[in-house]
């Protein structure tokens, strides 16, 4: 695009603030269209919108359900069966939907069942047209032969009295403001006010002419291009109009208590002039007659305005964004500030500037081709392009061209005059000026990495001037020339699009970012919910000290407090609101010039430039949806199908994955319901989706689960209570419960019959080692008894005699005698070495040896020892059996003679692993001297830890004065030899 058609917008002037009121109070609309190809129904017939919000479209083809973001053919309702598809007429009812069809009869819908009338009933024949309900909830129907009223409680119609004819066609019906029911047979307008039995005749009407409730008030086409407003009582009122209406056009009610109709150039708003001449407002070409024609409209509860066309679905909702009325032909881009309060806008190919007065705009004569523009206080504003420069002040407008080696092609890309009154020019390629009583002096300066030319400049409160400049360099205006700060920001920022001074700090914008430079340190502006604002050539403070940015994403909205917080927690990151083409903005923000895209006008107001239009917002008075949106959970989805969601539903067995469906019915701007849902027992938090209406899960098992899902719309108004589906996915064969006890008892008894297996196998082994080696031992004392006992006895025979025949008293003797002793000692102890062998073989088990023991204490003492054993004391060897007795003993004895005890418990627990055993009494303790080092002169103690240590384990002493005392000691079990 050329300089020539770049457009400047300054500040409207205070007198604009008292525009006449209607054209202020005015409501301006914005409009969307679904077609066919995004699932929209073509010609409904009728528009309701039950209790939960949700909209649904009668059609020939089908009945169709809408929740802001996906239209859905639908075969039942609230999960009962619809009677026929061809559906031709919807009402909403006080606890669901009743439904029109094509071939005749009526079908009450609400969650709890459906209920279906037929002529059987009492419903006339025909065609079901027309459905109506009164203050009081009560159905009425209107088909090709007649009108009729519900008894809900006998569940049959009746017919009404006072219509002409014996077989009235009943066109339309409706009550209007007053409870009266107005109703069109046979081109013929009857009314029945409110208490009345019968209806009367009002007036003849054209024929197939449809009137409207207009402000509880009926309007009808009366013929002769004439719109009459009729009444219960009183005369008819002819409705003055200049849109030349006829029958075929279509009146309708819109939101705000709006006139809308539907005329050969298209959906129109319709307003009453001072005159009280019904004139076009608001137009919405047609796109292609008659595909965009009318059939019926609705007003839903958010006020939002639906169509349906031929062509498919369309919305009306109120801007919130208020267009400046330029020329269809202009474009403008930027806002900033003119005299006074003025509202300046450079505008169309020319670069025009304009000013609006009485809500329109008018051309000012003077400067032309305008790129830049800056107000130094409401007395001096300064404008620049391709013209030149222009300072335009209460006395006139001055104008001086741009230096002459720049020519005509290069643009203003920013002005600014610093503290002392120096004026300073950012020009296109040729770097930064100082302008002076027509003098240009450009400013020498070298800046490392880029172009040396500003991009915006800004002379703040605090008497700073700031340059912004491509690749995130910012520079500081200083008497020694420009002087870079803050390094770094060219990641966090990018290029320098805005600069704006707030509470003490610089906060800089750019394409990726914006900082707040504090002290020489750079905080990130992060956005909840988006890496970063991007983009930012604009940004403002409003009178509540609320940020406003402009950037591709639409004007974003931060408040006050949530600034105070970054400032108090760099890390805290900023909720915000957007404004964009959903709210009734077009075209694309500037990200190169002219700068900046927004300013903050003397009345608080925002204003905003885009490449299409020029509009602004009142902060202080912002249209808000104050009403929280209905959730809904839909369906549950698994690998088995797709089930409409109710409460304690049950999945199949074997489901570990399911997908859940849920929505929110908030209409006005549906892309930005957020939501929140969490699994009871499977998310520990709640999980905040960025798209899509469906949450999934995987790796459940069986039990039962509680999903809950709340949602807030466009403007954060949350539904906490939200909507909860209780579900449970029932366990296979092998998940239940008596399935699983039983094969836990299976497993402990299978176990258990192992460890016994094992524990008999040992000891079976450990019999057998036993058993081998006391016959080893048995055969050795055989041998020894039988060879070697009875070889050395015969030996000692044999000297005996010997030793008789020597001489008495002689050496020899002496010797052989001495010999002979030494032999019987010999005899003696291989003799004690056999017994001791066929002991051991016959010695009683561990257990028995205690037992025999605990029954040899004194009386007195046997009562109160206890003796438990676990276990198998039979893995045990002899050596090692012999050792932890003479232990036990000891500790048992020291027991019954020192501690005075009531009660010694003796424990022994032996396994595969080891023995574990212990000595406790309640007696009067032991100190824990005598317990580490025993009692000098006394070797109990001592003998029982070297037993303990032979055999490899510990023994331990506990207890103290008074608090009796504990022997225990653990051994690795060793085997049997």
């Amino acid at each position: 695009m050329s300089s020539r058609r770049i457009v400047l917008l300054g500040l409207v002037m205070l007198w604009e603030l008292a525009m006449s009121h209607a054209a202020m109070a005015a409501p301006s609309f914005e409009r969307r269209v679904w077609t066919r190809a995004d699932g929209a129904p073509q010609s409904a017939y009728a528009i309701a919108q039950d209790a939960d919000g949700m909209l649904w479209f009668a059609t020939v083809t089908g009945l169709y359900s809408f929740d802001g973001v996906r239209f859905a053919r639908q075969e039942s309702v609230y999960g009962h069966a619809l009677r026929s598809n061809n559906v031709v007429n919807l009402l909403a009812t006080r606890d669901g939907i009743a439904v029109g069809y094509q071939f005749g009869g009526v079908s009450e819908f609400t969650r709890a069942g459906a209920r279906h009338y037929t002529t059987a009933d009492g419903l006339p024949a025909g065609s079901v047209g027309v459905l109506a309900a009164d203050a009081a909830h009560t159905l009425y129907a209107g088909t090709s032969t007649g009108l009729a009223r519900l008894d809900a409680k006998r569940g049959k119609w009746t017919g009404m009295a006072g219509l002409s004819a014996a077989r009235s066609y009943i066109l339309w019906a409706a009550f209007d403001g007053e409870g009266t029911l107005w109703a069109v047979s046979n081109s013929m307008l009857y009314a029945m006010e409110k208490g009345a039995a019968r209806f009367r005749q009002v007036a003849p009407l054209p024929q197939n002419a449809f009137p409207a409730i207009i402000g509880g008030k009926l309007v009808a086409y009366t013929g002769a291009g004439q719109l009459t407003r009729f009444a219960a009582t009183g005369a008819p009122q002819v409705w003055p109009n200049a849109v030349g209406y006829n029958r075929d056009l279509t009146l309708f009610a819109g939101p705000d208590a709006t006139v809308w109709a539907w005329l050969k150039q298209g959906t129109t708003v319709l307003r009453s002039g001072t005159d009280g001449v019904l004139r076009a407002a608001q137009a919405f070409e047609g796109g292609g007659l008659p595909g965009r024609m009318v059939s019926r409209t609705l007003v839903d509860r958010e006020n939002n305005l639906w169509v349906s066309t031929l062509d498919g679905v369309e919305r009306y909702r109120v801007r919130r964004l208020t267009e400046l009325p330029l020329p269809a032909t202009e474009l403008a881009f930027l806002a900033g500030r003119g005299l006074g309060d003025d509202m300046l806008v450079a505008s169309g190919a020319e670069g025009r500037v304009w000013r609006s007065a009485a809500g329109a705009m008018q051309p000012l004569p003077g400067p032309a081709g305008i790129t830049a523009m800056y107000r130094e206080h409401a007395g001096s504003v300064w404008l620049g392009g391709t013209a030149g420069l222009f300072h335009m002040t209460p006395a006139g407008t001055a104008a001086w061209p741009l230096p002459a080696h720049v020519g005509k092609d290069f643009d203003v890309q920013a002005i600014t005059v610093d503290r002392t009154g120096k004026t300073w020019v950012s020009i296109v390629r040729h770097g930064l000026f100082q302008f002076s009583n027509g003098t240009w002096t450009r400013l020498q300066s070298v800046l490392a990495g880029g172009d040396e030319t500003p991009i915006c400049m800004l002379t703040g409160a605090s008497g700073r001037t700031w340059l912004g400049f491509t690749n995130g360099r910012l520079g500081e205006l200083t008497d020694a020339g420009v002087r870079l700060v803050a390094p770094g920001l060219a990641s966090p920022v990018g290029n320098i699009l805005s600069l704006l001074e707030h509470d003490g700090a610089l906060l800089v914008g750019g394409d990726r970012g914006v900082v707040l430079l504090r002290d020489g340190v750079a905080y990130p502006l992060v956005p909840e919910r988006a890496p970063a604002f991007l983009g930012i050539s604009g940004m403002g403070v409003d009178r509540r000290g609320d940020l406003w940015l402009h950037g591709p994403d639409g004007l974003l909205h931060i408040a006050a407090a949530e600034l105070l917080r970054f400032r108090a927690d760099p890390a805290h990151r900023l909720p915000w609101e957007a404004f964009n083409f959903e709210d009734g903005m077009r075209g694309q923000v500037a990200q190169i010039r002219p700068l900046p895209s927004l300013a903050i006008a003397t009345d608080g107001k925002v204003y905003y430039a885009t490449g299409s239009q020029v509009g602004r917002i009142d902060p202080a008075a912002i249209r808000r949806n104050a009403r929280p949106p209905t959730v809904l959970v839909q369906s549950v989805r698994t690998r088995g199908g797709s089930w409409n969601a109710s409460q304690g539903m049950t999945l199949a067995p074997g489901t570990t994955a399911v997908e859940i469906d849920y929505t929110a019915t908030a209409l006005s701007i549906p892309e930005r319901v957020r939501f929140r849902y969490r699994l009871a027992g499977v998310d520990q938090e709640w999980q905040e989706p960025q798209s899509g209406r469906a949450a999934r899960y995987t790796n459940l098992g069986p039990g039962d689960y509680r999903f809950q899902v709340a949602a807030a719309n466009e403007d954060g108004v949350w539904n906490e209570s939200g909507a909860t589906l209780d579900f449970r996915i029932a366990p296979t064969v092998w998940q239940t419960v008596w399935f699983r006890a039983a094969a836990a008892i299976a497993l402990v008894s299978l176990l258990f019959a192992l460890y016994r297996w094992r524990i008999a196998a040992a000891a079976r082994r450990a019999a057998e080692k036993t058993a081998a080696r006391i016959e080893e031992r048995e055969r050795i004392a055989r041998n020894l008894h039988d060879n070697l006992l009875q070889g050395v006895q015969a030996l000692i025979l044999n000297c005996h005699a010997v030793l008789a025949r020597m001489p008495k008293g002689s050496p020899e003797e002496k010797t052989l005698g001495d010999a002979l002793a030494r032999a019987d000692l010999v005899i003696e102890d291989t003799r004690d070495e056999v017994m001791n062998l066929r002991r051991e073989a016959a010695q009683a088990p561990l257990v028995a040896r205690l037992a025999h023991a605990i029954e040899g204490l004194d009386p007195a003492v046997r009562g109160r020892v206890e003796l438990a054993v676990t276990g198998c004391p039979e893995l045990l060897d002899a050596a090692a059996a012999d050792e932890l007795f003479y232990v036990l003993h000891e500790a048992i004895v020291n027991s019954a003679r020192h501690s005075g005890a009531a009660r010694i418990a003796v424990s022994l627990h032996a396994t595969a692993a080891g023995v574990e055993a212990s000595v406790a009494d309640d007696g009067c303790g032991i100190e824990a001297g005598v317990a580490q080092a025993g009692r000098a002169g006394h070797w109990g103690l001592v003998g029982m830890r070297e037993r303990i240590a032979r055999l490899g384990g510990t023994l331990r002493i506990g207890g103290g004065p008074g608090q009796g005392c504990v022997v225990s000691f653990s051994v690795p079990l060793a085997p049997k030899a």
